[in-house]
């Protein structure tokens, strides 16, 4: 083989040597990627890794972040959301918008190699052309035809119109994600100001003494009082009427207690009908689960059975702030 030959094998090693190293490079990053603790993977650790200029997010270098990379980062986070039980929507939505730019810095830095190495190219041949000339009419007809502007700076127009495309679109895409959220918010604000107005509307017609008992425990005319707190309220003055019968049931006395957790419950079940429009089938069905009116359930019986069912009433009693009952000896 001559030495032609000899160069042109040497050449086809070096490239497919290259070629095989940056394909174990890419495989290698994506790998490490995809076995990433679940830690290193939320919303907050991903958006501090560095996402620009010379960055390497989670020790890979951002110029060899491409599609596998991101998938095997979606991937992982998927996973990890998985095994946690939690949404890993988000952090998806966020990586993809990453990699959208990433990969979009990525084309246009490799556009921009490329452009220059072609100007570098073109330039050596019309060098070597120029050189080669020996009379002037030669060399000013070849001359004469280099475009301007010269081809490459064309190809760098062309790469930099098609990235910067992409970029408006992104940004457009982005923008209008954010008027599509603010939409939102102004309109459950909206919605919020209007129950809010409506409920208040129909608290003001409420009776004297269920407005004076609203008065005097502030918060019950929030909306979220009627479908938290005021529920929760309830099923505690439920349970604490039952205790307080089965203290009498067994110790005698109570009466007073029994009364009081009654009409704080009628108000509270007044409040939650009247002014938030509960049904009054879901507030029997309460009353019926819990034995209210039969005096059987299992949580009464649960109660007769417990020793400390005193103790109980007592503590009851405490957090309604009652002191009728016979004292702990």
């Amino acid at each position: 083989m001559n030495c032609k030959g000899n160069k042109l094998l040497l050449i086809g090693s070096i490239i497919g040597l290259a070629a095989a190293q940056s394909a174990a490079v890419e495989a290698a990053g994506s790998d490490a990627i995809s076995r990433l603790p679940c830690s290193e993977v939320s919303q907050a650790s991903v958006a501090r890794q560095a996402w620009s200029g010379a960055g390497a997010p989670f020790g890979v270098s951002l110029a060899q972040w491409r599609q596998d990379e991101f998938a095997a980062l979606r991937g992982r986070i998927t996973e990890c959301a998985r095994q946690s039980g939690t949404d890993p929507q988000i952090t998806v939505a966020h990586v993809q918008r990453l990699e959208d730019k990433v990969l979009n810095q990525n084309r246009r830095a490799q556009a921009a190699a490329d452009a220059e190495a072609t100007s570098r190219d073109t330039e050596r041949d019309l060098l070597v052309k120029v050189e080669s000339f020996t009379t002037s009419d030669e060399l000013d007809a070849f001359c004469s035809k280099i475009p301007i502007p010269p081809v490459a700076a064309m190809v760098r127009v062309v790469m930099a119109c098609k990235a910067r495309a992409k970029e408006i679109e992104y940004k457009a895409a982005e923008a209008e994600r954010k008027r599509q959220d603010d939409e939102r918010r102004k309109q459950q604000s909206e919605r919020q100001r209007l129950e809010t107005a409506q409920l208040q509307e129909r608290l003001a017609t409420l009776p004297v003494d269920v407005r004076k008992f609203m008065t005097e425990n502030p918060g019950m005319d929030q909306p979220s009082f009627g479908t938290d707190g005021g529920p929760q309220i309830l099923i505690s003055l439920y349970s604490s009427e039952l205790a307080f019968r089965v203290c009498r049931e067994r110790f005698g006395g109570w009466d007073a207690s029994i009364d009081e957790a009654k009409r704080r419950s009628s108000l509270i079940e007044k409040i939650l009908v009247l002014g938030f429009g509960m049904p009054e089938e879901k507030i029997a069905r309460t009353r019926n689960g819990l034995g209210m009116d039969s005096g059987r359930s299992e949580i009464i019986e649960r109660m007769r059975a417990d020793h400390r069912i005193r103790q109980s009433c007592h503590e009851f009693e405490g957090a309604l702030g009652l002191k009728s009952s016979p004292p702990l000896r």
